[in-house]
Parts: C-alpha cells; structure tokens; sequence
C-alpha cells in the first residue's frame, strides 16, 4: 500500500486564498517596505533644508536602517505572542502617523526621530505582512501567496527610489511622504477589512 502525499485540502477550493487578498498582501507589502527607502533620492534636498553638511546627511538613512534593526529584534518576535490582527493595525495606524511627522519636520533633530520610526514601523509591518500571509495561507499555496509579498517587497524597493525622486520633482521632498502617508491610508481600510 502507497501513502498518498496529497493533502486533503488541495482538491478543497474553499482553502484556496482569494486571488484579491494576495495581490493585497503583495501591495502592501511593496508599500510598507517603500516608506523606508524615499529619502535615498532626497538627501540633498533635506541636507539643503535642514541646513545638515554633506559629511552628516548620511544620519538620515542611517537612522532609518536603525529603526529597521530594531524592528527585527523588538518588533517582529511579538508576531509569535501577540494577534497578528492587532499587530497589524497598530503599526500601520503609527507609520501613517510617523510619514506625516516625516512632513512636518522643523529641525534635523525631529527628522531624525520621524526617520527612525519610518525605518522601525515600516520593517516592521511588512515582516508582520509576510508572516501574515504565510500564516493565513493553506499549507499547499503557502509558497504561492509568500513570493507574492516578497515580490511586493522587491518592487517597493526598486520603486521607491524613482517615486519618490519623482514626487519630489513636481512636489518638494515634503511631498513624497504625505503621499506616503496617505497610500499608506489608503491600504489600512482595506487590510482591516480583510484580515
């Protein structure tokens, strides 16, 4: 007698995650993963603005890759204890919040900060994204629906840059994150709705 290693659930199309929540997961992750990478491109404008020398505006990607190690090793490991939905809302509801102060900024001190939060809130949401999506995936399209967010991630890191670069052409580098805030907005319905 053979054993089968067909699952039972693959012939069951009520497992099979919509198509809509995986372009979801994939787009919001592109998304959330973006905000970190929109000041590479405006370095000279905020270095111009917040009066910082060439030798200095390098702290504001620094900042922001900071935030990024902090969300790895604070954040992230709360997806295991704490509801994926609430881990979810949170997060997004304070990068909105942080990529308008982003926007607001007066000094290079609160640049700085807001800069650390982008980095902190936008890893850690589009972590939370893909282990969201694994999570909520049938075992048998799991690796369908995580390469459709890691895809999102590597085309919001190669569009983030060109967005923001030319956001800020037509609109000033303040511009580029109020957009992103409000993207970032409008992809919060439709994730609360859906997860």
């Amino acid at each position: 007698m053979k054993a089968t290693l067909i699952s039972p659930t693959l012939s069951d199309p009520q497992t099979v995650m919509p198509r809509s929540l995986v372009w979801l997961f994939a787009f919001a992750s592109g998304l959330s993963v973006a905000n970190v990478y929109y000041a590479q491109p405006l370095l000279d404008a905020l270095a111009r603005d917040f009066a910082i020398g060439d030798a200095a505006i390098g702290g504001v990607i620094a900042a922001t890759q900071i935030g990024c190690a902090m969300a790895l090793l604070l954040l992230v490991p709360l997806g295991d204890r704490v509801n994926r939905r609430r881990l979810m809302a949170t997060p997004v509801i304070l990068l909105i919040a942080a990529l308008a102060a982003v926007s607001m900024a007066s000094t290079a001190v609160m640049l700085l900060g807001c800069m650390l939060a982008v980095g902190l809130l936008g890893t850690a949401m589009t972590q939370g994204l893909i282990a969201y999506a694994a999570s909520a995936a049938a075992p048998h399209e799991q690796g369908r629906v995580v390469g459709a967010a890691q895809s999102g991630v590597f085309i919001g890191l190669l569009l983030a840059r060109v967005f923001s670069g030319s956001i800020s052409d037509l609109f000033g580098w303040r511009g580029v994150y109020i957009l992103a805030a409000l993207l970032m907005l409008g992809i919060a319905l439709p994730l609360w709705r859906r997860l």
